[in-house]
């Protein structure tokens, strides 16, 4: 299994000149802003489990706030809903996961070559995720 990736660009800016960022309640943008953070690190490719009780357990909110964030960013359009596979997800954040993840191999294919320029153990340094 891939290791997931324990960082990614954060650009304030673009949230900012987002007006559907910008038009949420306070206490929403930071909802937003925490479960962004919760699907790079917990979801599996930036989707995380359509699962309220663990999503308010992790963002440490009452169920009812958290319906009512939920509500208005799907209104908005910057959560978005997989119902078949029961999963929420974000198309920014899943473009911004593409490109880190990219950066990473190629950077791990670069690395491979640099230390074993033979080949020599290169495969299984791939495998390991190292």
């Amino acid at each position: 299994m891939k290791k997931p990736l324990p960082h990614f660009a954060c650009y304030p800016g673009d949230f900012f000149a987002d007006p559907r960022f910008n038009r949420l309640p306070g206490e929403v943008r930071g909802t937003w802003c925490q479960l962004v953070f919760l699907m790079w690190h917990q979801g599996h490719e930036t989707q995380l489990a359509d699962d309220d009780e663990e999503i308010c357990l992790y963002l440490n909110l009452d169920m009812e706030v958290w319906l009512e964030h939920r509500n208005e960013l799907e209104r908005v359009k910057l959560l978005r809903v997989d119902t078949q596979m029961r999963r929420l997800y974000n198309n920014r954040l899943e473009r911004e996961y593409r490109i880190a993840d990219s950066k990473c191999q190629t950077q791990r294919s670069k690395a491979i070559k640099r230390w074993h320029p033979d080949g020599e153990n290169a495969e299984s340094m791939l495998d390991s995720g190292g």
